[in-house]
């Protein structure tokens, strides 16, 4: 008997939330790259590497990526 340890992708809700949770995160991003604050550049950071992992998980339903086989 094998035991398979596989995770099953986000449900459609959790993806949908994540989409729209990527736009927040990349606009935000977009705001602190142009605000004159002391450091902004680390809130850029943040956001754009939470959009882009918000953005995977409502693409593909799993973070990190799942090769595709």
């Amino acid at each position: 008997m094998s035991v398979v340890d596989e995770k099953p992708p986000a449900r459609p809700l959790f993806r949908k939330l994540a989409i729209g949770l990527a736009v927040v995160c990349f606009l935000l991003a977009i705001v602190f790259g142009f605000a004159p604050i002391e450091g902004g550049w680390l809130f850029v950071v943040v956001c754009l590497f939470m959009g882009f992992m918000m953005a995977t998980i409502g693409g593909t339903g799993y973070w990190p990526p799942r090769p595709k086989r």
